[in-house]
């Protein structure tokens, strides 16, 4: 191994090692992030230019294409609009700027080359660190160039990349408030309710989890996230789903799911809570986020690769995350707290493999800018200066 890499820096005690990430230069992870960005405008060149049907095969013809759909409003076929971003699609159309492969390139642009640097940025961003920060920075970007979902929404002209792209926007504007102490919060405050509104208008519930992450954020600021509290926190949790449950608040979402889930097509669960119990509710609700949240219904092939590409990284950093949970800021509860709020609805709300790919990219994107904000508050602090919370180091660490 290199000098470098050995040599006991600043902060770094004997028998300590550098995180994985630090053992290799800057210009090797940006090297991979320009490999996988590289590849995948190929990729979207071959599917949209050229016309290889991948996405066909990645999501299944049973799932429809949105994008036949935002076309049509575009050039007024129909006339319903879902949420903002066919109107956005339909104004771009009137004013005559207006291109189904133009839009899908300015997504392939944000998706492929813009998201992994802004996520990079506000997760890393802020630190004044040593090298290893710059280390961190590109193995960052290059771990979400890596990620496959969001390059799937880049091959039509899907809501999802530039959802992604807003809230991205949003989540640093949070950060910037959380780390002002002056008169400064009001205006990124008014910013981010503005940012709040759009996601809303895009998306519902995606709206209203980031909103309610922001202010679920101010009243457990002050608390360590200690096992104990999460034990006490979990069974809270799980009493308020019982109680909706029991009381009637959750019935038009089982109405929806039917008795069985989304009884058609190849990769739904066939988990309903229509005519369930409290505790067998609870049962399915635990089972349901498996299969969406941790990607444990290996039921085909392509869910066997979709779990090892996406969620099998996810819980690599989940588990960093509760490593160094002791020590998470302000900023990295409310992502945390987002992201519980995002996946109790759609968790409830979903019964599909690949509709939880698509909806699971926020909380993914979340959960890994935690783990990296948390590597680089170690990076500024030194390495051995960073408690284990586990009693050993922490995973990815």
């Amino acid at each position: 191994m290199a000098a470098w890499a050995t040599r006991r820096g600043p902060g770094r005690a004997k028998g300590k090692s550098l995180p994985f990430w630090a053992q290799l230069p800057s210009r090797f992870w940006f090297a991979v992030f320009l490999t996988a960005s590289l590849g995948k405008t190929y990729l979207w060149a071959l599917v949209v230019l050229g016309g290889v049907p991948l996405l066909g095969w990645i999501v299944g013809p049973e799932s429809g294409n949105d994008g036949d759909y935002y076309h049509a409003y575009a050039q007024g076929r129909v006339g319903y609009a879902t949420s903002l971003w066919p109107v956005l699609l339909r104004g771009l159309y009137e004013a005559g700027m207006y291109s189904r492969q133009g839009v899908a390139f300015l997504n392939m642009l944000l998706g492929v080359w813009l998201v992994p640097i802004a996520a990079a940025y506000v997760a890393v961003g802020g630190f004044k660190v040593r090298g290893a920060g710059h280390r961190l920075f590109w193995f960052s970007a290059a771990v979400v160039a890596l990620y496959p979902a969001p390059f799937w929404f880049t091959l039509d002209i899907y809501r999802d990349v530039f959802m992604l792209s807003i809230f991205l926007i949003g989540v640093y504007v949070a950060r910037r408030y959380f780390s002002k102490a002056t008169l400064a919060r009001v205006g990124y405050a008014a910013l981010f309710a503005v940012l709040v509104g759009v996601l809303f208008h895009l998306r519902g519930y995606l709206g209203f989890s980031l909103g309610l992450g922001f202010l679920l954020a101010h009243l457990f600021s002050r608390f360590r996230l200690r096992w104990e509290a999460i034990f006490a926190g979990l069974v809270l949790y799980g009493m308020a789903l019982y109680v909706a449950h029991t009381v009637g608040l959750l019935a038009p979402v089982a109405q929806y799911r039917g008795e069985e889930g989304f009884a058609g097509g190849g990769s739904s669960f066939g988990l309903g809570f229509q005519g369930r119990s409290g505790m067998d509710f609870l049962r399915v609700f635990g089972l349901s986020f498996v299969y969406q949240v941790l990607g444990l219904y290996l039921n085909s092939f392509k869910a066997f690769l979709l779990f090892l590409a996406e969620s099998l990284p996810f819980l690599y950093f989940a588990a960093g995350v509760w490593g160094a949970r002791l020590r998470l800021d302000f900023f990295s509860k409310f992502l945390l707290l987002f992201a519980l709020a995002y996946t109790t609805v759609f968790v409830l709300g979903n019964d599909n493999l690949g509709t939880a790919m698509r909806l699971r990219i926020f909380v993914y994107l979340a959960v890994f800018m935690v783990w990296a904000r948390a590597q680089a508050q170690r990076s500024a602090v030194g390495w051995a200066s960073f408690p284990s919370t586990t009693g050993r180091e922490a995973l990815g660490t």
